[in-house]
C-alpha cells in the first residue's frame, strides 16, 4: 500500500477552474519526504483506493490531514465520478480549497495569442524553484 499527497486541483470547466474535480496533483509520500508531483485522473485514483492506497491533503496551519475518497456526484441528472476529502470541519485541508491548477488552451488558441508555435506550447511539468506546484512551463512538446 502507498500515501499520496494531494496538493492541487483541476476541474471539469474550460479554463479548468470550475466544474468537478477531473485530475489532481499528487506526490507519493514517503513518510520524511514528499516525491515529485504527478498528475493523476479520477478514475486513476479511484482505481488505486480500490486496491487499499491512501490519498489524503494536508493543512499547512492546522496540521491536520483528511483521507481523499471517491464518490459518486450527481450534475445535472447525470452521475459523475469525483473525489472529496474526509469530513473534519478544517477548510484549509478541503480537498475543495486546494490550489487549482488551470488547463492549457488547445495550440491553435496558444499561437494565435502569443505566436508561439505549438511546439512551444505551454505543457505543465514538475515545478522549478521558485514556480508554485503545478504550474505550467514552456518546454517542446515530447
Amino acid at each position: 500500500m502507498s500515501v499520496y499527497r494531494i496538493t492541487s486541483i483541476q476541474r471539469s470547466g474550460p479554463t479548468g477552474e470550475t466544474g468537478h474535480i477531473t485530475r489532481v496533483w499528487c506526490h507519493k509520500d514517503g513518510r520524511t519526504a514528499l516525491g515529485d508531483a504527478k498528475i493523476w485522473t479520477v478514475a486513476q485514483v479511484d482505481a488505486h483506493v480500490e486496491k487499499s492506497h491512501k490519498f489524503y491533503t494536508f493543512g499547512r496551519v492546522s496540521l491536520k490531514a483528511a483521507e481523499v475518497e471517491p464518490f459518486d456526484e450527481v450534475l445535472n441528472g447525470r452521475t459523475i465520478r469525483s473525489l472529496r476529502s474526509a469530513s473534519d470541519a478544517t477548510p484549509e485541508n478541503n480537498l475543495e480549497k486546494l490550489p487549482i491548477v488551470k488547463k492549457q488552451p488547445p495550440a491553435q488558441s496558444l499561437l494565435r495569442r502569443t505566436g508561439k508555435a505549438p511546439s512551444q506550447q505551454t505543457r505543465y511539468q514538475r515545478a522549478t524553484p521558485g514556480t508554485p506546484t503545478g504550474s505550467p512551463t514552456t518546454s517542446p512538446t515530447q
